[in-house]
């Protein structure tokens, strides 16, 4: 089984594919650009884009935070204790 992530906001999505515990591929699919109350049409595909870019940028920005985040055996040995 290999891991994958996806996260839905209406016709909206993040699709992120792992292999080898890597993140090989990241994906921003949108469907209906009203759902980022942004209107239809190419003259609008630029800004699109742009909104799909800081998404995705967004996802591995809260992805590369929470894997530095990390408590030592201290801090866990700490919690165990009773108060």
């Amino acid at each position: 089984m290999q891991p994958s992530l996806h996260v839905d906001y209406k016709h909206s999505h993040v699709k992120q594919y792992f292999k080898e515990h890597r993140a090989l591929r990241t994906e921003v699919t949108i469907n209906n650009p009203r759902d980022l109350w942004i209107r239809k049409g190419l003259p609008n595909l630029l800004h699109l884009r742009d909104v799909g870019e800081q998404i995705n940028r967004k996802v591995l920005e809260v992805e590369r935070i929470s894997h530095h985040c990390v408590l030592t055996q201290d801090a866990l040995n700490h919690f165990q204790q009773p108060m």
